[in-house]
């Protein structure tokens, strides 16, 4: 019976350390697989993010020039070569010059037909339509680089949320990463801690059954008879008190 409790024992024990191995490394598979679809994660996520950044960057660059051209156009920079620059763009990129001569040659070529070219009014119509041109076309130039900054300011608004949301969701699979492997330290440390407890355990129960030694035999043909090698009988003396005759 000593022998047959110390292999069931040792059995258990040895079950136990084969079944934490198991309930380990399948553990530690798990973590991995998180880890390794936190990194896909990241992968993509970062792959969205530059795509989505170049789709923005010339918004952004186009944004940022004309806020500048704007800003010497109208002297806020404070830098008069600038803004001599920023005048100089204005015409030739809008088409004001060109207008600006035809409409002036259409005038002089009415007044000379009624021969007072040389008079103070002609040379207030071309003032005055000149400066009515620029008017017009300044106006228009000025609505299109707002226009082209409000742009600029959306498109990098859009590429800090799309900042943002990277940053997110990498942190938040980084995150997923450590707990699964957190998680899965503390659970194999569990499972080995349990393992160590039961060989612990088995062996202490071996230990206990071999101090015993023998601890005897039953008898066949009485299960219920048990021969305890070696052991002497027990002899007691038990005094019996006489009971006294009652009397009448």
């Amino acid at each position: 019976m000593a022998a047959i409790s110390t292999l069931l024992a040792v059995g258990s024990a040895v079950a136990g350390i084969g079944s934490a191995a198991i309930g380990a490394n399948a553990t530690k598979k798990a973590a991995k697989a998180q880890t390794d679809a936190a990194t896909a994660n990241n992968a993509l996520q970062e792959r969205i993010y530059n795509e989505n950044r170049n789709l923005l960057a010339p918004d952004i660059a186009a944004g940022r020039d004309a806020s500048s051209l704007l800003s010497d156009f109208l002297g806020v920079s404070g830098d008069g070569a600038r803004a001599q620059t920023a005048l100089d763009t204005f015409l030739k990129s809008t088409g004001y010059q060109e207008a600006a001569s035809r409409g002036t040659e259409a005038i002089v070529g009415n007044r000379a037909a009624a021969g007072v070219l040389g008079s103070g009014a002609t040379l207030k119509t071309v003032n005055d339509y000149g400066r009515t041109q620029a008017l017009s076309y300044a106006d228009r130039w000025l609505n299109l680089l707002s226009d082209r900054a409000g742009a600029g300011e959306r498109a990098a608004s859009a590429a800090t949320g799309v900042a943002n949301t990277y940053v997110t969701g990498v942190t938040g699979n980084n995150q997923n990463a450590a707990d699964a492997t957190s998680n899965a330290a503390l659970q194999n440390g569990s499972i080995w801690s349990n393992a160590l407890a039961g060989v612990a355990g088995a062996a202490g129960r071996y230990m206990g059954a071999s101090s015993f030694g023998n601890p005897g035999t039953v008898t066949a043909g009485n299960p219920l008879s048990v021969d305890v090698p070696n052991a002497a009988p027990v002899q007691q003396s038990y005094p019996f008190l006489t009971r006294p005759n009652p009397s009448f």
